[in-house]
This record gives C-alpha cells, structure tokens and sequence, in this order.
C-alpha cells in the first residue's frame, strides 16, 4: 500500500505501462540467452559440451512437454523479478532421473523447516477442481523436488535459513522506499509517467 492509499502488489504493477516493459524486455532477454551444460574434460578448465547428458534437452530445448525452453525461462524470469523468488517442480521418473521441470506461482507458495529433521519442505497452495466441492489443496515438497532461484539475500526470513528464503517481493520492497502518489498516463503520442519520490 503506497501512501497515496494506492495498492500496489506484483498483479497490479504489471498493468502499469513502465513496469510492464522492463518486467518484459528482462525476462525475454535472459530467456533468449542459450543455455548449455558443459563437462570438464581434464584437471584444469577444459570444458566441453555435455550434449549427451539427460539435462541438456531439459536446460536448452524443452524444460516439459508444454513448455519451449524460452517460454519456461521467460516465466521464471518474470516471477522472479516481480516476488523475487522462482519456483520449479523437478519431476523425475522411478530411476530418480529428471524428466522435466514445470514452473510454479511463487505466491502460492511457503517454505518452512521440519522441527525434527531439520530439513526445508516446500508447501504448495494449488487450486483444483479435480474433486467437486475441493478448490484448494496443499502439496508439500521436499527441497530436492524443488528448483529454487532467489533474486535477494538480504532481508531473509532468519528463521528459515540465512540464504534460502526472500520473503518480500523487489517491487513491495521498493514501494515501502518510494511512494508513488501519481500516476498518469497519456495514450496520445507519447506516454508520460508522472509521480514523487520520497525517501
């Protein structure tokens, strides 16, 4: 919420022009870069393409089955700009070799530490309509079924662990910094965004 009583969360900051072209110009950007797996081919740091390897297809061309390699990266390079997390589920077969990756909304999404073993486990609010009258149902991860990418390690929520979790998103994180009391937009010739910031 900005002090002009707007609220502004990562939804309904994408509806704002500026917001929307550097969200998008940043993640098309990174998902348009190759991806390659290397090996090392010796002692020291001689490399090689590991096109045989089971993750070269899944890193470079196909992530899932419903998914190209840039439209999955695009995804997890917008959600990680706006929540500053990204979140992947890593399926893999009976062999525990990966099959795919598919994105998750990190909104749904809580990470916590089992008090016994000490291990994180990640919770998943998903919706389904699976099940008449069932809408939301949580699905629970270990953390070696997650791909996990964080954009800030500062401001962690300690309690989880020092370099695991951001719990707040770059953009909340700067309207708490700026505030934004106006925004205007002209849809003539030109677009102009008006607004004072305040430390």
């Amino acid at each position: 919420m900005t002090h002009s009583g707007e609220r502004v969360d990562e939804r309904t900051a994408m509806q704002i022009v500026t917001v929307y072209a550097c969200v998008r110009l940043l993640s098309n950007t990174i998902a348009g870069l190759p991806l390659h797996l290397y090996r090392y081919t010796g002692d020291g740091e001689d490399k090689e393409l590991a096109t045989d390897h089971p993750l070269y297809k899944i890193l470079y061309r196909q992530p899932n089955p419903e998914m190209s390699s840039f439209s999955f990266w695009e995804a997890l390079m917008c959600h990680l700009l706006l929540w500053g997390n990204a979140y992947a589920q890593i399926v893999r077969d009976g062999k525990n070799e990966i099959l795919g990756l598919y994105p998750l909304l990190p909104e749904n999404m809580e990470i916590d530490r089992d008090p016994k073993s000490g291990d994180l486990f990640y919770t998943y609010h998903a919706y389904t309509d699976e099940k008449p009258g069932e809408h939301d149902k949580d699905i629970i991860f270990r953390r070696d079924e997650i791909l996990h990418m964080i954009l800030h390690r500062e401001g962690i929520n300690m309690h989880i662990y020092s370099d695991i979790f951001f719990p707040r998103s770059p953009l909340l994180f700067t309207v708490t910094i700026i505030s934004i009391t106006e925004i205007r937009i002209i849809m003539t010739d030109t677009i102009i965004t008006a607004g004072r910031i305040t430390a």
